[in-house]
């Protein structure tokens, strides 16, 4: 429950006054909106439990939340070491250690078949992103065409 730099000022000093300890659970429970609930729930259980019932306070959260939890730090372990795999051996070949499935027969593979249509997917990629580029500066434009009438009309 560490206080963000993006947070809204309330939930953050909410925060920053737990854990210096100048607020009690409960007081953090008060403090925090209503839109703040696991951080409501878990400083709820505090305050019922004793600031020794960090345990009970994660088991009071519902199951999808610590399912959520588990899988995102699953993810962060993941993506650390293979950051590090990478950092260590680059990326284009295996080295030992890595899991890497033998293909029997390269036609199995529909995506390693054709070149040109890996080529041909991404030249219309590119179309969509150049066409969006240019609706977008056409917003924009609009955008300031408008400011500038509201500002003339005062």
């Amino acid at each position: 429950m560490l206080p963000r730099s993006n947070e809204y000022k309330n939930i953050h000093k909410a925060k920053l006054a737990y854990l210096t300890e100048s607020a009690s659970p409960m007081e953090t429970y008060s403090s925090l909106p209503k839109h703040c609930i696991i951080e409501r729930m878990v400083m709820l259980s505090l305050a019922k439990n004793g600031e020794s019932g960090h345990q009970k306070a994660i088991e009071s959260l519902p199951k999808q939340t610590k399912t959520l939890y588990i899988h995102a730090a699953q993810s962060y372990f993941f993506n650390r070491a293979s950051n590090h795999r990478v950092e260590l051996y680059g990326s284009n070949e295996p080295v030992i250690g890595d899991l890497v499935r033998e293909i029997e027969n390269v036609e199995d593979f529909d995506c390693l078949e054709d070149d040109e249509e890996l080529e041909d997917a991404d030249e219309q990629h590119q179309d969509k992103k150049i066409k969006l580029n240019d609706e977008s500066s056409d917003v924009e434009e609009l955008g300031n065409e408008k400011k500038n009438q509201s500002t003339h009309r005062r």
